[in-house]
């Protein structure tokens, strides 16, 4: 019966223009069940959890390939977590020693004052005491920014975005059942949200942390600089104690016609105290000093001791001091100021000459002079000359040497030193903003050879050399700073390209930084490129410093 009812059925619903959706396999109750429409996703059996999690199966290579940076973004946390555990660590160390700091500086300032009134009962010259410096406390270390921070932290949220919107993705294709239910998506989920959270908390702690540091180092400056004035008091008052014991409670020189007599009458083990006060002089030496026992002249201490040219007729004469084939003579603590053509000049084959702490400024042509001699600067600065700032020259004879250590050259109109054949040793010194050259070497015939040492902010090249190939190898420049000369940085005519290229790259290029150029202060800033770069070594120092009181 059924099977004869299929012919009319077919052409009702052909005339009906519905034949395409009516399954031929009505025909027969054993047929039906074999031609049901499995892509149907209303389907029962496309419907459930075997569905889902054969849906899950499939998804889950694409779905662990967006999960796989989550383990490092839980390490690079636990990373970050320990640094700043670590920062927490070093500031609670400070934050004790400077508590001892400000207990040892009471216990100084009491001992101090015992030891002014010790001083003042006038006791032999020999037992007179010093008062101690006090000690400065440190500033807190920043927490942060710890370098990749924040890239890992947006990494992280981008991650966290991806897996989310991909569960979702995969969900909205299978609108009548979830793939990925609420409880799977926020298990899968745990881990990022877990770890955006501690970023975030971490993030929370720095900034408070941070706000603690600033405030502390705001008050530690205070106190610093309030202990800092004392101690320039303190070495003030050392700075005379140690003259009174060094001139035996012996008057020291205070006239220019009793200083030019003294050192015109010089002999070996000669020490001439100078007390404060301007000398206008030409200082002559008639006799040498002796390797054990040389002839010393001493300022007071303060820079307060100038050493000028006489005047006559009103008119400047040329030096204050001319040395000729004298040896073993040495100078501290004087400033050397004013002449027409220079203040200091050592030639005539003198030798074991030395400046220690001394200055050399306001002359009208080079603040020091030097030829076919042995010379030796210590802690000294040449600065806001006329002409060059030093000027070294002569003959070849290996025992002449140039020896510059700590020494500071700058403002000079000329070049900063000019080298012509001599041996020069350059060790911690800064060149900087002068009118022409830092440094000019003219017929390198001996060994030039600067370390550690700034040239910068000069109007012509850093360093120009003469365009010559001879000696080359004994040109040495290691571990110094040259960086924003006028002109340029290097200047190597003749030289050999690989190893002038060699010489280069044994150097640095970066902004000195310094603290205070307009006062003279050379020093770079703590915290500048190059303060890092020289906190890289407990040992290393990269131009000049005012020497330690």
């Amino acid at each position: 019966m059924f099977a004869s009812l299929i012919p009319h059925f077919l052409s009702v619903h052909r005339r009906r223009g519905r034949i395409g959706s009516i399954p031929l396999c009505l025909v027969g109750a054993a047929m039906v069940s074999s031609c049901i429409d499995r892509s149907n996703p209303f389907d029962p059996v496309n419907v459930g959890p075997k569905r889902a999690e054969s849906i899950r199966e499939e998804q889950g290579p694409d779905l662990a390939a967006l999960l796989a940076p989550a383990a490092a973004f839980t390490r690079d946390l636990a990373g970050f977590t320990g640094l700043f555990r670590a920062d927490s660590a070093h500031d609670a160390a400070i934050i004790e020693a400077n508590a001892g700091v400000r207990v040892r500086n009471e216990t100084t300032a009491a001992v101090n004052v015992q030891i002014a009134a010790y001083n003042d009962g006038k006791p032999p010259v020999d037992s007179l005491r010093k008062k101690s410096l006090y000690p400065l406390p440190d500033t807190l270390k920043a927490f942060g920014p710890y370098d990749g921070f924040q890239a890992k932290r947006t990494g992280l949220q981008s991650v966290s975005a991806q897996v989310s919107g991909f569960m979702s993705t995969v969900n909205g294709r299978y609108l009548s059942f979830a793939v990925y239910p609420p409880a799977m998506r926020d298990s899968i989920l745990a881990p990022l949200v877990r770890d955006s959270l501690g970023f975030v908390r971490l993030q929370i702690r720095m900034d408070s942390a941070n706000l603690a540091v600033r405030d502390s180092n705001a008050a530690v400056r205070v106190y610093a600089q309030a202990r800092a004035a004392e101690n320039a008091m303190v070495k003030a008052y050392n700075d005379s104690i140690g003259f009174l014991i060094s001139t035996q409670a012996r008057p020291p020189i205070v006239r220019s016609d009793s200083l030019q007599a003294k050192t015109f009458l010089a002999k070996p083990g000669d020490s001439l105290v100078l007390g404060p006060g301007t000398f206008q002089v030409e200082l002559q030496f008639t006799n040498s000093g002796t390797p054990d026992s040389p002839i010393v002249v001493r300022g007071y201490p303060g820079r307060s001791t100038i050493i000028r040219p006489t005047v006559k007729n009103g008119v400047t004469t040329n030096n204050a001091m001319i040395l000729s084939k004298q040896n073993y003579i040495r100078f501290e603590d004087l400033v050397f100021r004013g002449g027409t053509q220079g203040t200091a000049k050592v030639q005539g084959q003198s030798t074991n000459i030395s400046f220690r702490r001394c200055l050399f400024d306001s002359s009208a042509g080079p603040g020091l002079e030097a030829f076919d001699s042995d010379l030796e600067l210590t802690d000294c600065e040449i600065r806001a000359n006329g002409g060059v700032g030093v000027k070294l020259g002569g003959g070849t004879y290996p025992g002449w040497r140039m020896r510059f250590t700590n020494v500071l050259i700058v403002r000079n109109k000329g070049v900063g030193l000019e080298c012509t054949s001599q041996y020069l040793e350059m060790k911690n010194c800064t060149l900087a903003d002068n009118g022409s050259h830092g440094i000019q070497i003219i017929s390198p015939l001996q060994t030039i050879s600067i370390a550690n040492s700034i040239l910068s902010g000069n109007l012509g090249f850093g360093i120009d050399r003469q365009a010559t190939n001879i000696n080359q190898d004994l040109f040495v420049v290691s571990e110094s700073d040259l960086f924003g000369n006028a002109s340029g940085n290097w200047n190597l005519p003749a030289m050999d390209s690989a190893k002038a290229e060699k010489l280069i790259k044994a150097n640095l290029v970066v902004n000195p930084d310094f603290n205070d150029a307009a006062a003279f202060d050379y020093g770079p800033k703590p915290g500048s490129i190059l303060d890092a770069y020289e906190r890289q070594s407990p040992t290393l120092t990269i131009g000049f410093r005012k020497p330690a009181p």
